[in-house]
C-alpha cells in the first residue's frame, strides 16, 4: 500500500498493495469502514492516495414546522415573558430544534402525553418537569407556571403558613374552601395535592403580596 497520505488509514489495511492502474485522478470510493466512514482513493501521477470521508446526516424540521417555530419565537423573543408551562415547553423545544417525539422519549413518556403537556395542563409531574428542564438546559422553575412553582417549592409548609397568616384553624380553613378538615391536614403533610382550582381560591383569599410573605416563612 502506498502511504502518500493518511498513514493511519493505510495501517488499517496492513501492507496490502493495490493496483494503481485501477484508479483514476478523480476521488472514488475504495471501501466502507464503520458505517458512515468511507475510504476514498485516487491515482495521481502513479501514486495512490487515500483520504477519509465521513458522511454526516442532519435532521431537518419540516417547512411548516419550521415556520411555526420561527413565528412563535418572533411573537415572543423572551421566554421569561411566557406565563404558562405549555408555552414555555414549546418555546424551549423550538429553540433546541427538537421534535415532540424526541422530547417525549427523553422524559420517558408517550408522545401523546407530551402533546398534552404543550396543549396545557394544570399539573405537571415534578419528576417529568425536571427531566424536561435538564433536556432544555434550564432551571426547572423557568418551565413552571405559578401553580406548579407552588408545588415544586413544597406545598405542605406553604399551606400551613398561608392558613396561619389567615389566623384560621384547619376546620375554619376547610369550611372556607368547602373541603373536609382531613383534606387540609393531608395537604399540610404533603399526602394529597391541592388542585389548581382550590389553590386559586386560596390565592384570592390571601392576596398576592400576603402569599409571598407567607410562602417565605414570615409571620
Amino acid at each position: 500500500m502506498y502511504r502518500k497520505c493518511y498513514p493511519v488509514i493505510a495501517a488499517l489495511f496492513g501492507d496490502k498493495e493495490v493496483d494503481q492502474a485501477a484508479f483514476s485522478e478523480k476521488w472514488r470510493f475504495f471501501r466502507d469502514f464503520r458505517g458512515r466512514l468511507k475510504i476514498m482513493v485516487r491515482n495521481t501521477n502513479g501514486v495512490v492516495s487515500y483520504a477519509p470521508l465521513y458522511i454526516h446526516s442532519f435532521r431537518l424540521l419540516q417547512s411548516c414546522k419550521l415556520a411555526n417555530a420561527e413565528k412563535f419565537k418572533i411573537d415572543c423573543s423572551d421566554p421569561a415573558r411566557l406565563t404558562s408551562t405549555a408555552d414555555k415547553l414549546r418555546w424551549y423545544r423550538y429553540a433546541k430544534g427538537l421534535h415532540q417525539r424526541e422530547v417525549a422519549e427523553y422524559a420517558g413518556i408517550d408522545r401523546s402525553t407530551y402533546i398534552s403537556y404543550e396543549n396545557g395542563l394544570d399539573y405537571y409531574p415534578p419528576d417529568k418537569l425536571r427531566l424536561l428542564a435538564e433536556l432544555f438546559g434550564v432551571d426547572v422553575f423557568e418551565l413552571a407556571d405559578e401553580y406548579n412553582t407552588f408545588l415544586l417549592n413544597g406545598q405542605g409548609e406553604q399551606i400551613l403558613s398561608l392558613r396561619k397568616s389567615l389566623n384560621m384553624t384547619q376546620m375554619e380553613f376547610a369550611n372556607a374552601l368547602g373541603v373536609y378538615p382531613d383534606t387540609v391536614a393531608k395537604w399540610e403533610r404533603d399526602r394529597a395535592r391541592m388542585f389548581k382550582s382550590t389553590w386559586e381560591r386560596v390565592m384570592a383569599m390571601v392576596g398576592g403580596d400576603q402569599y409571598k410573605k407567607a410562602g417565605s416563612g414570615q409571620e
